[in-house]
């Protein structure tokens, strides 16, 4: 796109750009990613499809943390950005071992984890994975099925229109 003065436009992008990158912010981005959202704004998160609200135990169950020193593997950008914020991930142990990703974000965490009443790291990172290898987006993907999960829960799907599935909370599919 043409604009008027192309030094001084670089210039200010330059300016805004460093004044970012040095803000308090931008290093806690660098480390957890967007996850640092889910703990930010716990308090007004509701889970199983906007049915109970989220809990303290629920909270600490996605511990930044544990799953920086437990799964990620690296960081990632979106086109030409300097934070980096998007995490690499692989499961190293238990049912998941060999699930990874080249991308976990919060909406990820939220739609994958407590929307579907799932709150261990192995289970909702086998969920992204899944979605992944199979085109979905997992955002998308984990509305859905809180959505039919719900419609289980009070009978207006049953197992026979699941394929035998029992659509439970909690249950990583």
């Amino acid at each position: 796109m043409p604009v008027a003065d192309q030094k001084k436009t670089e210039e200010l992008a330059r300016y805004y750009r460093n004044a970012w990158l040095k803000g308090p912010g931008t290093s806690l981005k660098r480390q957890y990613g967007t996850l640092t959202n889910y703990s930010q704004i716990a308090e007004h998160t509701r889970i199983k499809n906007e049915q109970e609200p989220l809990t303290a135990e629920q909270v600490d169950a996605y511990d930044l943390d544990l799953f920086t020193g437990t799964f990620k593997t690296g960081q990632t950008a979106c086109y030409r950005c300097p934070v980096a914020c998007s995490q690499k991930w692989e499961i190293k142990d238990g049912p998941y071992r060999g699930d990874k990703g080249d991308k976990l974000e919060y909406g990820h965490l939220l739609n994958l984890g407590p929307n579907l009443g799932i709150f261990e790291f192995p289970a909702m990172l086998h969920l992204a994975d899944v979605c992944n290898r199979l085109g979905m987006d997992c955002i998308q993907f984990g509305y859905n099925m809180a959505a039919a999960m719900e419609c289980f829960q009070r009978g207006i799907l049953g197992s026979e229109a699941t394929g035998g599935s029992d659509l439970k909370w909690g249950m990583p599919g």
